[in-house]
């Protein structure tokens, strides 16, 4: 997704640091989390980091999409 986002001009560090902070969370469930109760909060937790993500990051991206006219369907 950050190479796609660079390619078409579009740089935000928020949004890179948001993604680290995923993989580190995910990371960190891999590492330590051994029970199911355990993982279930994991889980959950990593959700929420993504929906999160994606209300304030992924549709800023959408919104500049529009914003240069970009058309995947040519």
């Amino acid at each position: 997704e950050e190479k796609i986002m660079a390619n078409l001009g579009y740089v935000s560090e928020n949004h890179n640091n948001s993604h680290h902070a995923i993989l580190r969370t995910t990371l960190t469930a891999g590492r330590d989390c051994k029970t199911l109760t355990e993982w279930r909060k994991c889980i959950f937790q990593l959700r929420d980091e993504i929906l999160s993500q994606i209300l304030r990051h992924d549709l800023h991206f959408a919104e500049y999409l529009t914003s240069i006219n970009y058309n995947d369907s040519a």
